[in-house]
Parts: C-alpha cells; sequence; structure tokens
C-alpha cells in the first residue's frame, strides 16, 4: 500500500509540473513554482540570478553527523512535437497518458528527461518519515542547450561531500564518467538572385525518422535527415535547381527526423528531379530499413519565391552537407561498447543571407573533441565559411575509488538480488561543471528507464520509475560516514 501511495505522490508532481511550460530558456514560471513549493515545507530555497534552485534539507534524527549529499536535476526539457501537433510550448501543458504501463505525452516530447528528478526530489521535500543525511536539492536550468544554469551557479555556500545526479535513463546502471562537448555553429554566407519567371517551386521534405538523442542514441544508426538531405541534392544535380530554403532539425542535441528544402527549376528538368526524389527514397529506405524504417520523402508544389540562392551558394550548401562529419567518429578500446567521439548535425535554417548549421560534438577525450572541430574548420576554410564554438562543457572522469557507488551497489544488490552495472556515457551530464567547481564531490548518476527522450515517442516506464525511488531512499538511508 505504501509503495502504491510513494509511486502515485511521484506521478502527481511529475504532473503538476507538466502543466507549466519549460522549455529550455523559458524556465522562469516552473523554477517560481519548486522556490514556492520548498518554502511552502518550510525549507532554505534560494533562487539564484539563472534561476537555478537550491533547496537545502536538514538530516533526519541520527544522520546530523552524517556527509552532506547533494540530489541534482535540471527543470528545463527538450521541447518537440509531431508534424500533425498543435501543441504550443510556450503555454500548453503536456498532455499526458498511460498506456501499457508507460507514461507519455500526446504528440510531444515528454519531458521526463529531467522531470522525472523534480518528481522525485519534491517527494523527499516533502516526506517527514524518511531517513537521510543533510540534503542540498539543486535544480538547474537551460541544461539542453549547453548547460547555462551549472555554469553560473556559485557554489560557494554548498557544502555537499557527496552527488547523486538524477539525469541517467536505465534503471540498475550507474553512470560514473560523462563526455564532454561542445556547440559547433557554422555560418555560410549567401547570395540571391532572380531565377526564371517560368521555374518551378517545390518543397521536398525527408521527414519520419526516428530522431532521438544525439548522445545517447547517435551509435543505432539512424538516419540524420540534414545529411540525408545533402546526399539527395547531390544527386538532383547542382546545374539542374536552385535553392530557395532550407530547414531541418528541432534542437542541436536531437538527431534530426526532418529536413525540408524549398528548390526551383525549369520544367524541362520536372520529370527528371520527380524520378530522382522516388529512387533516392527508395535506395535510403533500403539502407535503413532495420534502423529508420519510418522514412519518407515527400514533394509538393509550392508558391514560387521571388529569389533562390545562386549558384555557387547552393553548391557550397550541397558541398558542406556532403562533407561535413556526422554520427560517431571513433568508439573506446578501454570501455566496452562505448562511444568514444561523435557529432551531430542538428540544425539547419536559412536567416537573410546566412545559412546556419548547428551541430554537437561530443567526446571523451578533448583531443578528439579538438579534431572534429578541426576537421569542420578546414571544410569551411575551403568554402569560404565561418566556424565558431559556443557552451563547451567538460567531461566527467571516471574515479577509481567512490564511497557512493559502493553504497549504491550494495544497497541495489540487497533490494533487487542481483549486480547493477557501472557504466561510461557518450552524452553529456552537468557532473562535469559540477565537480570543476566542487572537486572533493563523489559522483554518481541513476536514473529510472526512458526511450526515445527528445523526440515526440519519448516515454518513462511507471514500474521502474518506482524501482528506483525505493532504490534511492534505500541509498540515502544506507549512508552513514
Amino acid at each position: 500500500m505504501e509503495a502504491n501511495k510513494a509511486i502515485d505522490e511521484i506521478m502527481e508532481y511529475f504532473k503538476a509540473i507538466s502543466k507549466i511550460p519549460r522549455c529550455s530558456g523559458n524556465e522562469k514560471a516552473v523554477s517560481d513554482y519548486l522556490l514556492n513549493f520548498a518554502k511552502s515545507h518550510g525549507l532554505e530555497a534560494v533562487q539564484d540570478d539563472n534561476l537555478n534552485i537550491i533547496i537545502k534539507k536538514p538530516a533526519s534524527i541520527g544522520y546530523q553527523n552524517f556527509k552532506t549529499v547533494m540530489l541534482q536535476g535540471h527543470m528545463d526539457m527538450v521541447c518537440v512535437k509531431t508534424e500533425e501537433s498543435r501543441h504550443d510550448f510556450q503555454k500548453d501543458p503536456l498532455q499526458l497518458q498511460e498506456k501499457d504501463g508507460f507514461l507519455s505525452a500526446k504528440g510531444t516530447s515528454l519531458g521526463a528527461d529531467n522531470g522525472i528528478a523534480l518528481a522525485y526530489i519534491m517527494a523527499i521535500i516533502a516526506s517527514k518519515n524518511l531517513k537521510h543525511p543533510p540534503l542540498e536539492c539543486l535544480i538547474t536550468t537551460s541544461e539542453e542547450t549547453g548547460m547555462d544554469g551549472v555554469i553560473g551557479l556559485d557554489a560557494g555556500e554548498l557544502k555537499s561531500e557527496i552527488l547523486i545526479n538524477l539525469d541517467s535513463e536505465e534503471e540498475g546502471i550507474f553512470l560514473a564518467s560523462s563526455a564532454g562537448g561542445v556547440n559547433n555553429q557554422v555560418d555560410i554566407k549567401i547570395i540571391r538572385e532572380e531565377f526564371s519567371e517560368k521555374a518551378l517551386c517545390y518543397e521536398i521534405c525527408i521527414k519520419g525518422l526516428k530522431g532521438g538523442h544525439s548522445g545517447s542514441e547517435i551509435d543505432k544508426g539512424r538516419g540524420n535527415a540534414i545529411k540525408l538531405m545533402g546526399r539527395l541534392l547531390s544527386e538532383l544535380g547542382i546545374n539542374k535547381f536552385r535553392v530557395s530554403d532550407i530547414e531541418g532539425g528541432s534542437k542541436r542535441n536531437a538527431i534530426a527526423d526532418r529536413c525540408c528544402v524549398e528548390i526551383v527549376f525549369c520544367p524541362d528538368h520536372m520529370e527528371e528531379i520527380e524520378e530522382t526524389v522516388k529512387r533516392v527514397e527508395k535506395t535510403l529506405k533500403n539502407e535503413l530499413k532495420s534502423a529508420d524504417p519510418g522514412l519518407k520523402i515527400e514533394m509538393t508544389e509550392r508558391a514560387r519565391s521571388k529569389t533562390s540562392m545562386d549558384k555557387r551558394s547552393t553548391e557550397k550548401l550541397v558541398s558542406f552537407l556532403r562533407l561535413m562529419p556526422n554520427g560517431v567518429q571513433t568508439m573506446s578500446m578501454e570501455v566496452d561498447d562505448l562511444v568514444e567521439s561523435s557529432i551531430n548535425i542538428g540544425l539547419i535554417n536559412v536567416e537573410e543571407n546566412r545559412l546556419i548549421i548547428t551541430s554537437s560534438v561530443r567526446s571523451s577525450l578533448g583531443s578528439l573533441k579538438d579534431e572534429i572541430n578541426g576537421r569542420v574548420e578546414s571544410i569551411c576554410k575551403l568554402l569560404g565559411a565561418e566556424m565558431k564554438l559556443e557552451a563547451d562543457y567538460p567531461g566527467w572522469e571516471f574515479a577509481r575509488e567512490s564511497y557512493i557507488r559502493d553504497v549504491m551497489k550494495e544497497s541495489y544488490l540487497s533490494l533487487f538480488g542481483k549486480e547493477a552495472q557501472v557504466k561510461a556515457i557518450h552524452a553529456g551530464l552537468e557532473c562535469g561543471f559540477l565537480k570543476e567547481k566542487m572537486p572533493c564531490l563523489d559522483t554518481i548518476s541513476i536514473g529510472p528507464d526512458m526511450f526515445d527522450v527528445h523526440s515526440p515517442r519519448e516515454r518513462i516506464d511507471i514500474s521502474s520509475t518506482q524501482r528506483t525511488w525505493h532504490f534511492l531512499i534505500k541509498t540515502l538511508e544506507n549512508i552513514k560516514e
């Protein structure tokens, strides 16, 4: 009965925050909500200039002299939706739905990454019966777009010696290391010109791909719609068309599941272009039949644009997309099945006379991160483009000895009768920044089973959420150092 009550309360807290829009950069409302929630339970709580929330909860009786533990997660979410969805992330609450033991959102991402951390923390804040050492609960902002919240955090007043990050996505797998990364933005200047008045204008869209998290799912072999669009445009033949517009991807750290280009061309090329699109679609569907069977390419006539890119600008676009590295670059030789370095082309769009391509570069080794960016920079020099790097974040190195890891392994074994796994992850976590600010932090990351995060198919396993809750509480109870 108590177990059911616990998961019901956690789900209610998750549903409450899901009513509040919290896309990255739009966290004021949810930050205020969390601040007021903590204060309503009589706890010391602070909201800093970056809207990060720090909540301190005194130790339960008998735990006053043990190490202070930080429970940490982020309040923002990746906001993506299906093509058919009319959801407005700026004002609409998420439409949650339960089916077959999973919680998801209708037509949109769910935000369990990392809303479930907020729900766990809220449940711990509200409880009067749990056994735990002194707690510092840190909930950060803008993690998904560059970790701006934790970068701006003043950790001077924090006393924690143990960090339990709640931003992982696999039950029974403890993360003890994560990759560093940086946002790579390329600007290509374009020249526009008028095309023949008799020209046809068509939009070609590559869609139906799975997308997903560019860290944890970059090794799944899924198609990147932006990269595939470069291949399609190359197949069409640069002398037969001009690009007037292009837009693809939803977030720089999500594998692009959709890309649309608007092209103009002479009517004489209509039949050949249609045949090429059908041929490329057949080829790509065959290549991606296992990893991305939903791929489709649609071609729709549009009203004629006034101008299009000139031949040289169109060539630059196609050449860049063909040459640009994408996906897994190296695998670790030290950790089984760990992606060591990767790059994901996440966004492409046109702003006035500039073509902007934003990618996410990740690596466990700083030297490989530099190598990937160096390759991109070389391509830019060949094409006369400019590259800049933003939101560089550090990796989190594996520690050979860890008290909290040992406690968690023992707690997991006693609860479930089986060994937990300790792994490294290719995705970025805020642990790297927190370790920089607080070098003595003994750090680990856990979470329940989630699937297809950063996509409209995102879902969380409710029973896994319950088990992970009991494991977290058991761990806090067992910390006695």
